[in-house]
């Protein structure tokens, strides 16, 4: 009797086994698509697309890179925040889409807490100011506005992360 409940154990743990082995297997079934809040060609695609070659031959299936840039990357975390919840449809976005974008834009449709679960850091950017050594960052600055009349250097828009220090609180 003993051996006959032992067997039937272990018969019913095998089906639970393989039943999960199954299951964790199911998924992806399908192609994958990568949302990235940034326009193609910049860094933030060219990061969208290493991670994407390498999901493709970890999972076996296709990672597709679905750029939407624009409004700080609030459009590509709409997009992701209104797919189906199943896995599908992942977003890379900088820290400030999380961070900083709520804080800046009073109507947004979607909540970071809320409609979304972080999965992973991928990589750590810095941004830098450079100039030659013979001139300090101001006497290029004050130059440039000598020369032209209006600066000629390139500006952030007005609701991105580097754009923050130059505004007032």
């Amino acid at each position: 009797m003993l051996f006959i409940a032992r067997r039937a154990l272990a018969v019913i743990l095998l089906v639970f086994a393989s039943t999960a082995i199954a299951w964790a297997q199911a998924y992806p079934d399908r192609p994958l698509r990568l949302v990235v809040g940034f326009p193609p060609g910049g860094s933030g695609d060219f990061l969208a697309r290493i991670i994407a070659d390498e999901l493709t031959r970890e999972i076996g299936q296709p990672v597709v890179v679905d750029n939407k840039p624009g409004a700080g990357s609030n459009i590509a975390a709409e997009h992701v925040a209104r797919a189906a919840p199943d896995g599908y449809t992942i977003l890379l976005a900088g820290n400030f889409t999380h961070a900083i974008n709520p804080w800046l834009y009073k109507n947004l449709s979607w909540d970071p807490h809320r409609d979304f679960t972080p999965i992973t850091e991928v990589a750590l950017m810095s941004i830098i100011v450079c100039v030659t050594p013979q001139r300090g960052m101001f006497s290029s600055c004050s130059l440039s506005q000598s020369r032209h009349g209006i600066s000629s250097r390139a500006r952030p828009q007005r609701h991105t992360p580097t754009a923050l220090p130059r505004r007032r609180a």
